[in-house]
């Protein structure tokens, strides 16, 4: 009895322990992540970079056309590349931890 009783507690503490090893969700690394891939398809990207003390979450929660948007990201942008570096407004549309980032655009000035 006493066996099977420390082989129970050793598979609870082991499922518990799986919980406590994720990764929590980070949706502005994932609007970096997406920006990154988009905007180096150009030859002279070389880094974007999100000022999180700027960014500013708004919870959305609908459908823009057929895809669901869980929430709408914006603040400030750094983007570098080989010819220059700026900082400017940029908005990012997220689906959510599942689906992640969808869409990253740099307003202009």
């Amino acid at each position: 009895m006493r066996t099977k009783m420390t082989v129970l507690a050793a598979g609870m503490a082991a499922m518990l322990g799986g919980g406590v090893a994720a990764q929590p969700y980070d949706g502005i690394a994932d609007c970096e992540r997406h920006a990154r891939a988009y905007y180096g398809r150009d030859a002279d990207f070389r880094n974007f970079v999100i000022d999180r003390k700027t960014v500013n979450e708004i919870a959305y929660d609908d459908k823009v056309g057929a895809q669901y948007i869980a929430a709408i990201w914006r603040g400030q942008a750094t983007y570098t590349s080989q010819r220059e570096k700026f900082t400017r407004t940029f908005i990012c549309l997220h689906g959510g931890g599942q689906v992640g980032a969808l869409f990253i655009h740099l307003l202009p000035r």
